[in-house]
């Protein structure tokens, strides 16, 4: 038998190789998940978003403070919304029209921009708009939603937000100036501007629990330069807690009989902005360090309430940033524009 005898920098050589090709094989999406938790036994915190790259918007996301980039910096894209089902991670967003990311492999859609995504069983339901339509895809094929003109014929709509409970699909966003929101495909108007009036309400998130729909939103009018808090269950407005105070509601859900809403608040008489929750109408304002702040995105885990949003600098500068129980975490350095859009825990 022969036998063939190697040297020092021969072995050395045939390691990196082996290094090498182990190296290539590696997937790109991390799997992070075993036995339905993370590898630290925790919860594991997902954040989707965008940061800056000095030219065009990067869309990324962070697993516990990790940054994943999911587009290649050539254009603008973002992160708007995202999910997990079954250990796979769903983000919904743009690069250079609407899409999604299954576990980082993007597949494209007929739209301008995807702003919200929901998983249910084996199908993907994406919402968002295409041209002036307000729209969603059921495993990418597109859907067009009502638009029935009750107030006038308004020619721009979108879709903000998307929940699929049971067989039904419940969609929220906006006809002209008017908060609406669509059960399988029909229109439901949340509020009642004509086209003679200045101003707008805009529905921009969507929360189903067993019969109960909840719809959060905000109006601007003519008398104010601030925006005021809305939210709507089975389309009746309730009243948030705001004496002297304005606000807006960006992201709603439901835990148990608790109804949480995340935004932002401005406060008389010094109008600062601050970043915000309302849980069951009363608000509880969130540290920050710099800047005007605002919550994009609220999910609730047990006693756990985890947010997502973004402490503006200037208008080129701002942190993507996540809450959790009012401890702050700053994503990106600051050094240029980011967002974070969107928060899961699982």
């Amino acid at each position: 038998m022969y036998y063939k005898s190697f040297n020092g920098k021969s072995l050395l050589a045939i390691i990196m190789g082996i290094m090498f090709t182990l190296a290539s094989c590696k997937k790109d999406f991390p799997p992070i998940f075993k036995g339905g938790h993370s590898h630290s036994g925790e919860r594991t915190v997902l954040v989707a978003g965008y940061e800056s790259n000095g030219t065009f918007n990067v869309a990324k996301y962070w697993i516990d403070g990790q940054e994943i980039k999911l587009s290649d910096g050539t254009r603008d894209a973002s992160a708007n919304s995202i999910v997990v089902s079954n250990n796979n991670v769903y983000i919904a967003g743009s690069d250079s029209g609407a899409v999604y990311w299954k576990n980082n492999s993007e597949i494209r859609l007929s739209g301008n921009d995807a702003s919200s995504i929901f998983v249910s069983g084996n199908d993907v339901y994406v919402a968002g708009a295409h041209d002036s339509k307000a729209v969603y895809w059921k495993n990418g094929t597109e859907v067009a939603l009502d638009k029935t003109n009750v107030y006038g014929d308004f020619s721009n709509a979108a879709a903000s937000s998307i929940f699929v409970s049971g067989n039904d699909v419940y969609v929220a966003g906006y006809d002209g100036p008017n908060a609406v929101y669509w059960k399988n495909g029909s229109e439901i108007y949340l509020s009642s501007l004509t086209i003679t009036i200045t101003g707008y309400v805009h529905a921009h998130s969507i929360y189903v629990k067993g019969s109960d729909v909840y719809v959060v939103g905000y109006d601007i009018n003519s008398g104010s330069v601030f925006p005021k808090v809305w939210y709507w269950k089975n389309a009746v407005r309730i009243t948030i807690n705001q004496v002297d105070n304005y606000g807006q509601g960006n992201s709603v859900f439901v835990s148990g009989s608790d109804v949480y809403i995340g935004g932002m608040q401005v406060s008389a008489p010094t109008y600062v902005q601050t970043a915000a929750y309302w849980k069951n109408g009363n608000v509880v304002l969130l540290p920050n360090s710099v800047g005007s702040p605002d919550t994009k995105s609220i999910f609730v885990s047990g006693n756990d309430v985890y947010l997502a949003g973004y402490e503006s600098v200037d208008y080129l500068h701002s942190y993507a940033v996540s809450w959790k129980d009012g401890v702050e975490t700053k994503l990106t350095d600051g050094a240029r524009l980011a967002s974070a859009n969107s928060i899961f825990v699982k």
